[in-house]
C-alpha cells in the first residue's frame, strides 16, 4: 500500500490535506489547518517539509509553511508581491520561489 498526501488551496482561510490509497483508490480528508489568507496555488519544496502558497488578497504574497507528521501546517513566513498572485514555482533548489499573475 502507498498513501499519498495531497494539499489543496481553495480560496479560504485553510488548506486541505488528503490522503491518497493506491490499493483501495480511496480518497479521504485528513484535515484543513490554517493556510494564511485566501491560498489557491499550494506547491512543495523538492526534498523538503516546506510548501508555498499563493495568499490571493489585495496586496498578495506568498506565504511558507512547513509539513509535520500528521500533515499539519505550521505558517513560517510570508512575503508581499504587490498583487494577488495567481501561481507559483518552486525553483529546484527548494530556496526560491517565483510568482506570477
Amino acid at each position: 500500500m502507498v498513501n499519498f498526501t495531497i494539499l489543496a488551496g481553495g480560496y479560504t482561510a485553510a488548506i486541505s490535506v488528503f490522503s491518497f490509497n493506491t490499493d483501495t483508490s480511496k480518497l479521504s480528508l485528513v484535515g484543513t489547518p490554517s493556510g494564511g489568507e485566501n491560498p489557491g496555488w499550494v506547491q512543495a519544496a523538492p526534498g523538503s517539509t516546506a510548501v508555498f502558497a499563493t495568499q490571493e488578497t489585495g496586496d498578495g504574497g506568498v506565504a511558507s509553511f512547513r509539513v509535520g507528521s500528521g500533515g499539519d501546517l505550521t505558517q513560517v513566513s510570508r512575503g508581499y508581491s504587490s498583487g494577488s498572485p495567481a501561481s507559483l514555482g518552486v525553483l529546484p533548489n527548494g530556496k526560491e520561489v517565483v510568482v506570477a499573475n
